[in-house]
């Protein structure tokens, strides 16, 4: 069995039929985390969290130790601590089974070694920032869609892309894309006035939505079997199920914490223009790195030019270039340039590998948007980052007309939701 979400208070709730009497071995756990808190033990703590730990949608979840360090205060306020560290042992705690240990009905959990696996608890600066992160999320979605309460759930199959979101009426809404759209175009689908429902006393919930003979349902297992997947896009017509799609994971689970992966000017996380080259031993993370050439064509004719490829898990993250001493001519240890490869990155305004142009143009207004020749490159960037956004030619509408080494283009130019495909930082 596995935690997949955490757990929704209101299904938390019917755990209290399913107690059990606290086993010794219980008592010592909890008494345990309860004297983490008391002593501010956060060293201790951070290393008896089950990760990631997840955060209401759409807050980012808890990746490591370090995070959580960070996030500390965030998490655990002084009203939380303060019911935690006042909290008597017999009455405020109850095991449930294998599920685990539950704290205040439920706003935290524990498993069976003491470890936390659930805070179902929001602090009001967490609110805060939960009410900031959907207005900025906003501006990632078709215009006709940004009228909502608070984002439900965002689901990927290899076919389609559904979002759910709560309305302020307390109804959901669906709308749904090919999985290769962008969610700043158009919906295939929208439907209303859909509902929650709670499967069982486990937390797992669905989304149901009627459209004339057909059911769309949004099924998401928040505690199920090790081969689970984290929700799965059913439709029905009548009682018939004629689609099934388990989500897909669009990224890896990286061994950074989120501010390792943010770009600015002439960096991409920990990798830095100038700096030295790192080898995977260095970096101390999970991150393979393989030597490969290409071919640069120079006036002399064509030259081999080395670059390192960053990845984790088969993935790739980085492309860099080493610098070149043109007074050795030869190739240096330090880096040239990034390229960022892995929608993992982004700047700290949120634009990153898959970011639309308007989404781009309403982040930077100073935006500059052009063609080179010379490399071939369409490019989008802004006086306030020293990077270049490259997008995909196949997006644009037409031919630009030269008028130099950079020809100026307009948004109109390319097709609509023509995204960023890499990003260069030099």
């Amino acid at each position: 069995m596995k935690f997949i979400l955490s757990l929704a208070i209101s299904s938390i709730l019917s755990y209290t039929a399913f107690c059990q009497e606290l086993s010794n071995e219980n008592q010592k756990v909890i008494e345990a985390f309860i004297n983490c808190i008391k002593n501010e033990n956060i060293e201790q703590l951070k290393n008896k969290v089950v990760y990631p730990l997840k955060r209401e949608n759409p807050l980012p979840a808890i990746n490591n130790a370090e995070e959580f360090q960070k996030s500390y205060d965030l998490l655990f306020d002084t009203s939380l601590k303060d019911k935690i560290i006042g909290s008597d042992i017999q009455d405020d705690w109850s095991a449930v089974g294998s599920r685990g240990i539950m704290f205040n009905n439920g706003i935290l959990w524990l498993n069976q070694e003491g470890q936390l696996i659930a805070l179902n608890y929001q602090s009001e600066e967490e609110a805060a920032i939960k009410v900031g992160i959907i207005s900025k999320n906003k501006l990632n979605i078709h215009e006709s869609l940004r009228n909502f309460a608070n984002s439900a759930y965002v689901l990927h199959t290899k076919k389609f892309i559904v979002r759910i979101d709560k309305m302020a009426d307390g109804q959901y809404r669906y709308a749904s894309w090919t999985a290769n759209a962008d969610m700043t175009q158009k919906p295939d689908l929208v439907l209303f006035n859909g509902k929650m429902s709670f499967d069982g006393s486990g937390g797992n919930h669905s989304y149901q939505f009627k459209n004339g003979i057909y059911t769309y349902e949004v099924f998401v297992f928040v505690i199920g079997e090790d081969d689970s997947p984290e929700a799965e896009l059913n439709v029905y017509k009548n009682d018939d199920r004629i689609v099934n799609q388990p989500s897909i994971s669009k990224k890896a689970q990286l061994p950074f914490s989120s501010d390792q992966l943010v770009i600015s000017s002439q960096q991409a996380g920990i990798f830095k223009i100038g700096d030295k080259i790192p080898d995977a031993e260095s970096l101390d993370m999970q991150l393979s790195v393989r030597k490969e050439n290409q071919i640069r064509y120079t006036e002399d004719g064509e030259e081999e030019e080395p670059f390192y490829i960053y990845s984790h898990k088969g993935i790739d993250l980085l492309k860099v270039q080493p610098a070149y001493d043109y007074n050795k001519t030869d190739y240096t240890n330090t880096i040239g340039e990034i390229y960022v490869l892995s929608d993992e990155y982004s700047t700290s305004k949120g634009v990153g590998i898959g970011t639309t142009i308007r989404t781009f143009i309403s982040q930077y207004p100073d935006y500059s948007l052009w063609y080179t020749y010379i490399s071939g490159m369409y490019v989008i960037d802004s006086k306030e980052l020293k990077a270049q956004f490259l997008l995909d030619e196949n997006d644009m509408i037409g031919t630009p007309e030269i008028k130099g080494d950079m020809t100026i283009l307009k948004p109109s130019d390319f097709k609509e939701g023509a995204q960023i495909k890499t990003i260069r930082l030099f």
